[in-house]
């Protein structure tokens, strides 16, 4: 019951926490992203996509950085007659370039203008100040080249409003609207989504707003095919693991530069893309998955040199073989040392600016989109409930190692299963909080059951150690149910031992009682060792009586074999004590031992919490200790019954005794006297069990004659055989009061 609920409890927690916990859960979550692109192993994207790089030859060969506009003019006219398809400038150019030329015209044209001379020359000298000061114009150069390219894709810079970010994620702004002079306001109206729908999800929207956007100049945007927001968003580890697809402007939505490369590459036209808030953005037929921040997932492919980079000043050199730019996406962006727009991904801490754009882009055309959304948190909590509740049950069911093994597989089996969702499927749905779930059911039933074992071993121990070899103690240990509080029936074997004339002996050193006790003590204590030895459950000891069974706490299907065993291995003790006692001039002790199978009532009797004995009662307890008593009838050791003598097996040598009513009993039962272990048996022994079943045979059929002959035969072997000798007596005996015609052969026991 109570691994139940820690069940309940863990996984009602890391649900908690999932949906409103800790961020280090959302950072753990993000590193096993990680995890699954590098097991996933890098990628390789199409050759729709190239980055024009301007590196370290580029600024090497062509001076530093920021280029002139007039290279750049030139760069995008080289990249226009190799049949560049969309060229994306990943460059911000709100500022016009002032050359030293266009410096000087404006001074010589102020300087005209302050002279005092002939209006109509004046004029017509500063119109011709005005052409040369246009024909000196880089800028002018540099919108002519993106005109004549009409497919120029530019970039522009969103000023973050303070305050906006969100916990855990750094916002990266590269550009502020006061960082120049010469920004001004536009009209975004043609640049913003005309189609925005509500989600069909239940997601609130919640995208990041901008206060200003901060242009390229006026002519370049005149030119510009369309226009885009570059603004990168790393979690708080430096890794960018999104792509901001849309920002909220005032009231509009404003797209990202790499969508509008995407969207001018694939020919969708403006009115064909359509937001719908926390939930997508569709360029046609392609509809690529959002969060309710306006989010993408990004679906990295390798590191920075994944995908295919031209050194600008290659193509500047004219290096490229004709066609390797044609129809291709060209992304233009700095690589260089010092004007590295410098980022992270999973595979590489240091890729540009112009991969993650490549990276979006190539997302976009190609389909190739993560997806992580509410449906997948919902999967994400049931894997929650499902993880916690299979971990109770493997854990409430299997014990040790197989419990733990068991939930090694599960914790492999939904690592595999949700790397194999990412890697085909490009699904990300949670690895850390279910494995979290997992992991912390684990250890909490792993704790309560060693806390529970605990008591429960200290409560085993407590009630057998007195009992049983330690050994079956520890085995209850681990197999509890076996010694469970109350009674159950079960197959036993039981044996009784008693000292013969015991009480007589007591009386006899009534004046040294301390001796007696002693020399008692060290004859118990000698038996007690050999039934630990041989597995038996010590039941008690009733004065110099002793009571052991076999079958209970544990099952021993042997139970009777490891009674007959301990019968003899405690004839041989005794025999070991005698030979001492006897050199240390004390009296000697013989016992008799009776067993006997059958079924029985075994548990703890008495009172709970007073006094209890973990005990077995029923008839065949009886007729066990009626057969100890027997012994002394027939002057034998070792007297069992005839179910005993049929579940031993063939490891012991025994001879029948008797068919006898014992006292207390309507039923009689056959007895046998064990004479010893298959494997030690003399030849003697085989010819006296021989004839002492010739004397039963002779004397049920009140043949008296022939059993005294056959008795004869059994003392020439051994003169001093009990069995034989109380046959003899009895014969005698009946031949001088002959039993009736109808005698069954059965010997009435008249004592106990």
């Amino acid at each position: 019951m109570w691994g139940g609920w820690v069940v309940v409890g863990v996984t009602a927690l890391m649900i908690f926490f999932y949906l409103f916990g800790p961020r280090f859960l959302v950072d753990l979550e993000n590193k096993s992203l990680d995890f699954r692109f590098l097991a996933r192993g890098e990628i390789q994207p199409s050759n729709d996509i190239v980055i024009i790089a301007i590196d370290e030859r580029s600024i090497s060969e062509f001076g530093r950085w920021p280029w002139s506009r007039d290279l750049m003019a030139t760069l995008v006219n080289k990249l226009n007659s190799s049949g560049v398809r969309v060229i994306g400038i990943d460059i911000i150019y709100s500022e016009p370039e002032i050359t030293d030329r266009m410096k000087t015209i404006a001074t010589l044209r102020t300087e005209v203008e302050s002279i005092q001379s002939d209006a109509y020359m004046k004029t017509a000298f500063l119109d011709i100040l005005d052409e040369k000061q246009s024909e000196a114009s880089a800028d002018a150069k540099f919108v002519r080249a993106i005109g004549e390219a009409g497919n120029v894709v530019m970039a522009v810079a969103p000023v973050i409003r303070r305050g906006s970010s969100q916990d855990g994620l750094n916002f990266i702004s590269r550009l502020k609207l006061s960082d120049t002079k010469f920004s001004t306001s536009f009209n975004v109206g043609k640049y913003v989504f005309n189609l925005v729908k509500n989600s069909s999800l239940d997601t609130v929207f919640d995208p990041i707003e901008v206060e200003d956007i901060l242009p390229p100049l006026p002519e370049l945007l005149e030119q510009a095919i369309g226009l885009g927001h570059v603004y990168a968003l790393q979690d708080r580890d430096g890794i960018i693991r999104y792509g901001i697809l849309t920002v909220r402007y005032k009231d509009d939505y404003f797209p990202s530069f790499p969508l509008v490369v995407a969207q001018t590459f694939l020919g969708i036209p403006w009115d064909r893309m359509v937001l719908r808030l926390a939930e997508s953005v569709s360029l046609g037929d392609i509809t690529v998955p959002t969060d309710e921040r306006g989010r993408m997932l990004l679906h990295h492919y390798g590191q920075s040199s994944t995908f295919t980079h031209y050194s600008a000043a290659a193509v500047l050199s004219d290096e490229l073989p004709p066609g390797t730019l044609e129809d291709k996406i060209v992304l233009v962006g700095t690589t260089a040392m010092g004007a590295y727009d410098l980022r992270s991904n999973p595979f590489d801490p240091n890729v540009s600016g112009a991969e993650i754009n490549a990276t979006v882009v190539e997302n976009i055309i190609h389909g190739q989109m993560l997806n992580r959304n509410e449906r997948t948190k919902t999967f994400d909590v049931l894997a929650i409930i499902i993880g916690g509740l299979f971990t109770g049950l493997i854990i409430l069911n299997l014990r040790g190692l197989h419990g733990t093994g068991a939930v090694v597989v599960l914790l492999l089996g939904y690592v595999f299963f949700v790397q194999y969702l990412f890697a085909t499927h490009g699904v990300w749905i949670s690895l850390v909080a279910p494995l979290t779930t997992i992991l912390f059911c684990y250890v909490a039933l792993t704790v309560l059951s060693y806390m529970t074992e605990e008591r429960r071993a200290r409560e085993i121990r407590s009630m057998f150690s007195s009992f049983v070899n330690p050994r079956i103690v520890e085995e209850l240990i681990q197999n509890p149910d076996a010694a469970r509080l109350g009674g159950f029936r079960r197959d036993v074997t039981l044996l009784f031992a008693d000292i013969r004339g015991f009480t007589s002996f007591s009386e006899k050193h009534r004046d040294d009682p301390e001796n007696v006790v002693i020399q008692l003590n060290e004859y118990l204590q000698a038996m007690t060792e050999e039934v630990f030895r041989f597995d038996g459950t010590l039941d008690k000891f009733v004065g110099d009586a002793v009571m052991v069974f076999w079958g209970a706490p544990i099952k021993q299907p042997n139970h009777a074999e490891l009674g007959l065993k301990c019968a003899l291995a405690m004839g041989k003790r005794l025999k070991i004590l005698n030979e001492r006692w006897e050199r240390e001039g004390r009296e000697i002790f013989t016992i008799g031992i009776g067993l006997h199978s059958g079924s029985a009532v075994v548990g703890n009797m008495g009172s709970k919490g007073l006094k209890m004995d973990y005990t077995a009662i029923g008839d065949t307890v009886n007729l066990a200790a009626r057969l100890e008593g027997a012994t002394k009838e027939y002057n034998t050791c070792v007297i069992l019954s005839e179910v005993t003598n049929f579940c031993m097996g063939e490891g012991f040598i025994t001879r029948e005794l008797d068919y006898i009513s014992l006292k207390g009993k309507e039923n009689p039962v056959r007895v046998f006297d064990l004479m010893g272990e298959a494997k030690d048996a003399s030849m003697l022994q085989v010819k006296l069990r021989e004839a002492f079943q010739s004397v039963l045979k002779a004397y049920r059929n009140k043949d008296w004659d022939e059993a005294e002959t056959q008795l004869n035969i059994c003392l020439s072997l051994n003169e001093s055989d009990g069995p034989a000798l109380t046959f003899r007596d009895r014969i005698q005996l009946l031949r001088e009061t002959p039993p009736q015609e109808n005698w069954d052969g059965v010997w009435r026991m008249a004592k106990k």
